[in-house]
């Protein structure tokens, strides 16, 4: 009995170095890379965290839970993959038969799950305020977290009853449903998020540009876990055991965790104004629109005025009154000066004839 045990365990591990060397950067380097990134992506997560926990006193608590679920899961899925690396290379080193077990590799789409169906329902709380709090686009957001979350927990299920890593094509309806719903909730909340941002404009160029600015934030923290999900998928409809997933999931949970840090720290910015400084174009190295007013565009137009009052004080000299000319002087020495003054005596006149030519200034000719 033992004899056809080893002999078992023989051909198992001559099967699995066939199909593992075969490509063995796939094989191993998704591994090695995905612990790898995941240890960069979880240093920036680390980051974000401690600006979070500065400016996070007045936080809602529905926030404050799903920031603090997802640093428990994500820093237990760091350990995990850590632990798992060293179960296949260290421990297991020189054989190949551990990379064909089901016990390890059927945990990360659980942990993920935890972790995208978290950060998701922060963002489907955000789409369901900024359209006027619509039912129906929240019925089918949940939905889609529901369905994913159950694919999740399904795939993990049902990867554990099987034989080897290599039968994983027996459970693509799980993954498929997993991955497609996290996709389609993900490009439905990026699209319902910037539909309700873009109603919020005004028409006033200040409030416009934040309008923008959010829009791109939204696409810019959104987007991305869709694209690596997309990616996972596009990977396991191709070759479903193949490793190459195993370096997906390894930073898929951390796109999501550092996407909402990043929403919640340039939040907190925003309100403090410090982004204010100017446009998106502006921001880039461009210049600012000189003529905006006389564009089609309405520009919010704001008028300073500086009142200035001035106080002048100096001090005055007193005014010093003339005293009048004395009434003593005698009328009559008054009257007789003014005589002297202006009456002459003809006779006291003399008058100088000088000589012409013509006697003009002769005697007989004066009158």
């Amino acid at each position: 009995m033992s004899t056809n045990a080893t002999e078992a365990a023989i051909a198992a591990e001559a099967a699995a170095k066939i199909a593992l060397t075969a490509k063995p950067g796939i094989s191993f380097g998704s591994y090695i890379l995905g612990m790898w990134l995941d240890a960069i992506m979880g240093g920036i997560m680390i980051t974000q965290l401690i600006t979070y926990f500065s400016h996070s006193r007045n936080e809602r608590w529905l926030i404050r839970i799903i920031v603090y679920w997802i640093t428990v899961i994500s820093t237990a899925f760091t350990v995990f993959i850590v632990v798992m690396n060293f179960h296949f290379f260290v421990y297991g080193f020189g054989s190949y038969l551990p990379f064909e077990s089901v016990d390890w590799i059927g945990w990360p789409p659980l942990m993920d799950s935890f972790i995208s169906t978290g950060v998701q329902a922060f963002y489907v709380d955000r789409a369901y305020r900024l359209n006027g709090k619509n039912k129906g686009l929240l019925i089918v957001l949940i939905a889609l977290l529901v369905a994913s979350f159950g694919a999740a927990i399904g795939t993990k299920i049902k990867f554990g009853l099987l034989d080897a890593e290599s039968d994983a094509a027996q459970i693509d309806p799980f993954v498929w449903t997993w991955l497609g719903t996290c996709m389609a909730a993900d490009i439905l909340i990026t699209t319902a998020v910037a539909y309700g941002l873009h109603k919020s404009r005004t028409g006033w160029s200040s409030t416009d540009a934040l309008v923008q600015r959010l829009i791109l934030l939204s696409a810019e923290t959104q987007l991305p876990p869709a694209l690596v999900t997309l990616g996972f998928l596009v990977e396991f409809c191709i070759d479903p055991p193949s490793s190459l997933g195993v370096f997906f999931e390894c930073f898929q949970s951390k796109v999501y965790c550092i996407g909402l840090l990043y929403v919640l720290n340039h939040r907190f910015h925003l309100q403090r104004g410090d982004d204010f400084a100017g446009t998106t174009h502006e921001r880039r190295g461009g210049k600012s629109n000189t003529f905006a007013l006389g564009s089609a565009a309405l520009q919010q137009a704001t008028v300073n005025v500086t009142t200035d009052t001035y106080v002048e004080t100096f001090q005055m000299q007193p005014e010093r009154f003339r005293i009048n000319r004395s009434n003593t002087t005698d009328k009559e020495d008054l009257d007789s000066e003014h005589d002297s003054n202006h009456h002459l005596d003809k006779d006291s006149i003399q008058i100088d004839y000088s000589s012409s030519r013509t006697g003009l200034t002769d005697a007989s000719h004066q009158v």
